[in-house]
């Protein structure tokens, strides 16, 4: 309550001005995901347009953490990408869907020694949490009234696509309803932003019914857009990784923009780096432990099905299963050259600290198992271990699963089996959720990396265990 009332006071005190004409310069990112490595180019970028332009504004649209052991295992996670943001100078970042992947209490010691404020409209925090995020920001920049939202995707489950246990204490809505609460933002600001991560499909469909926006800055769905107008709004994305950043110009004349433009600028060919933010990223990366060596790849991995079948069979080794399953979504990259494998490259490929847990299951079971996955993970359908099966969609679109044995043979739908599966998704997918579950108190992680040791070297060129018919598979 008292952040609303801080936020209708400052309104009450909103200037009513006429707005200057202006040129406005943003620099906007997204899904940096702890790609602490390029943040020394990302800030030799920054300080290069600020040095010409002092008052350009700098946002990020979430998931800001995850994806970088460096970063997510430090003594104190995710202190090196808040130190880091600080000393590029950031204004504003939305609430992401990973936000809270190291804990609520981890996401508030983050807002706290954050130097920009984050933005989540649609997320309404217990007051116990201390979460001191805020709906919107309104600021007077150049003479220039700016308003701008913060929103973030909620999935059938009415949250975003995090684990549901670190979600707890948070309630959301839509963000389409929260856009419809905050409508009157409109009517307070000459420039009027969304920073939302909800993915480009669904950022289109959203300005499709919310023509009130200049501009929205997408996230999740990790693609390169470089100024797609959408009914008249403006949308920026800049892929993941800190692969990119896009520069958005607007022209400002008499409160109303005249003209707007979009400039992808690629990160990787900067000129230089920014030796303050280096100098950090040395001393976070002083830890020897990820470094160590844990086994040797004797062949690259060139898709990511083979590493998220490596991942499967790590967990069904150390579970002692017959059967595991991985989800797409939570395999965080594509590929990997030959060679040695470290921690760091394992906690890069399964970053969330999930537990691995297993159930008995019948093969109808299984079958419904794995025709849910893809309808909680956009990322496409799992990976296994244990069996081969073929996934279409009929003519109403639901998933049709096939199962075959692992030499290609019929698979019994009757018998019960051992089932291993990361906790995420056993409680997001219905069919698991909804049976007995064993926790095996170490993380996935742990579990391939002890697989690992026990392996001491591994190939998966060529393999694949799922035959995908007409279904969408990123």
């Amino acid at each position: 309550m008292t952040r609303l009332l801080t936020l209708f006071f400052f309104l009450m005190c909103w200037s009513a001005s006429f707005a200057q004409d202006a040129d406005i310069k943003i620099l906007a990112i997204n899904d940096m995901h702890s790609s602490v490595q390029n943040m020394p180019k990302l800030a030799f970028i920054v300080d290069s347009i600020r040095a010409e332009h002092p008052d350009v504004l700098l946002f990020a649209a979430g998931d800001n953490r995850t994806g970088n052991p460096i970063n997510d295992m430090y003594t104190e996670p995710n202190l090196p990408m808040v130190e880091m943001m600080n000393a590029v100078g950031f204004n504003l970042s939305s609430m992401g869907n990973h936000e809270c992947d190291g804990g609520i209490e981890s996401f508030a010691n983050t807002i706290n020694k954050s130097y920009c404020t984050y933005l989540a409209a649609n997320a309404q925090p217990a007051d116990s949490l201390r979460l001191h995020f805020q709906p919107f920001k309104l600021f007077e920049h150049k003479g220039v009234r700016i308003g701008v939202i913060g929103l973030v995707q909620t999935n059938s489950t009415g949250i975003p696509d995090g684990h549901p246990d670190k979600l707890k204490g948070i309630s959301f809505t839509t963000p389409y309803a929260a856009a419809d609460k905050y409508a009157w933002l409109r009517k307070q600001c000459d420039v009027y932003v969304g920073l939302t991560h909800m993915g480009l499909e669904a950022d289109t469909l959203f300005a499709d019914a919310h023509p009130e926006f200049d501009l929205i800055v997408c996230a999740h769905s990790h693609d390169l857009v470089p100024g797609l107008v959408r009914n008249g709004v403006m949308l920026v994305q800049a892929e993941r990784n800190l692969k990119y950043i896009n520069e958005v110009d607007l022209k400002i004349r008499e409160g109303k923009i005249v003209d707007r433009k979009c400039k992808t600028i690629s990160i990787a060919h900067a000129t230089g780096v920014s030796q303050k933010v280096k100098a950090m990223l040395d001393k976070f990366s002083d830890n020897p432990t990820l470094q160590r060596l844990i086994a040797t790849a004797t062949t690259p991995f060139v898709e990511k099905e083979e590493l998220g079948c490596l991942m499967a069979d790590g967990q069904r080794d150390i579970a002692k299963a017959d059967i595991s399953i991985v989800n797409a979504g939570g395999v965080r990259y594509t590929e990997k050259e030959a060679g040695d494998i470290t921690v760091n490259d394992i906690l890069r490929l399964d970053p969330f600290g999930n537990e691995l847990m297993v159930a008995e299951m019948t093969g109808e079971q299984i079958v419904e198992a794995l025709e849910q996955v893809p309808a909680t993970d956009e990322y496409g359908p799992a990976y296994v271990s244990g069996l081969k099966y073929t996934v279409s969609m009929d003519k109403n679109k639901k998933y049709q699963v096939k199962l075959f044995t692992e030499d290609g043979k019929k698979f019994n739908l009757k018998k019960t089996y051992k089932v291993a599966a990361n906790n995420y998704v056993c409680s997001t997918v219905p069919v698991l959720a909804s049976v007995e579950l064993t926790p095996l108190y170490i993380t996935t992680s742990d579990a391939l990396i002890k697989y690992l040791e026990n392996k001491k070297s591994v190939s998966y060129q060529g393999v694949s265990r799922v035959t995908i018919k007409g279904v969408s598979h990123r």
